[in-house]
Formats: C-alpha cells, structure tokens, sequence
C-alpha cells in the first residue's frame, strides 16, 4: 500500500513537472513569434549583394549584381543570381535563416560568376545579423554573404 502511495505521489508530481515545462515551451515560442515579426519588417524588400566570402559582389559579379527578397506570407525567398533567377523556402527562427536548397533557371551565362557559390551559401543555414545597414548571413562564424538595401526617398 505504502509503494502505491509513493507511486501515485511521484507520478502526480512529474505530470505537474511536465505541465509547468511545457508551459513555458509554449510562452517561449509567442515570444518568439513576436521577435520574428520585428526580423520580418527589417527584411522586407530587395536586398543587393555587397560580398560573397569577404570579396567584393563587383569583383564576383561582372554583370548584374545578385539580390534577395523575402515573402514570409508563404516562407519562400526569391532573386536573382547572377545569371538566373532562384528560390526556395526558407524557416527563420528567432535570427536563425533555415533554407531549402535553392531551385534556379538554367540560362547559360556568358561570362564565369560565383553563382553556384553564392546558391550554396544561400542554401545553408545562417545566422542573420544586422550591422551597419547590411544584412549578413553568417555560416561557421564568418560572414559567408553580406546584403544591402538601396534607401527610398
């Protein structure tokens, strides 16, 4: 009677244990909601590259520069790549980029680019960091691709 007892006041405390952590999961994630929403009106419109592995978009770019756009109604990103237009889907928690592989039309370009490259970065996971009016995707703890947006007047 008494191990009946002992069970019944243990299970009764990890089920209130159980309740109280999931509770917190669950206002842990609202907070997270919200810290999302302020990511996502920083992200809004075109992004242009500035540097892919600390060089210079200009320098890895001879044509048209890439850009970035994001669309949070469906959780797609966009743009294009040097030579072809790309997308894919893409999780962002709290400033963590999470992407599908990236998906591109297949246009032969004239001239040689990092735009296989720069597919790849966008395809991996990434912490996004604002800085300086750019916006960074940083892969291993380096700068893997640095964005800016032009300024509206």
């Amino acid at each position: 009677m008494k191990n009946l007892i002992k069970i019944s006041i243990t299970s009764l405390f990890l089920l209130f244990l159980g309740t109280t952590f999931q509770s917190c999961n669950s206002t842990k994630h609202v907070v997270q909601k919200i810290d999302d929403k302020e990511l996502q009106n920083k992200l809004g419109g075109t992004w242009y590259l500035t540097s892919i592995d600390g060089t210079l978009a200009t320098e890895s770019f001879k044509g048209k520069i890439p850009t970035l756009n994001f669309d949070f109604d469906k959780n797609r990103t966009n743009g294009y790549s040097g030579c072809n237009q790309y997308n894919g889907s893409f999780v962002l928690t709290g400033n963590v980029y999470n992407p599908s592989p990236m998906i591109s039309t297949l246009m032969a370009c004239p001239e040689y680019n990092q735009e296989p490259r720069f597919l790849e970065l966008m395809g991996k996971r990434s912490s996004l960091v604002f800085r300086n009016y750019t916006l960074q995707f940083v892969q291993d703890g380096k700068v893997a691709l640095e964005f800016t947006q032009l300024t509206k007047n």
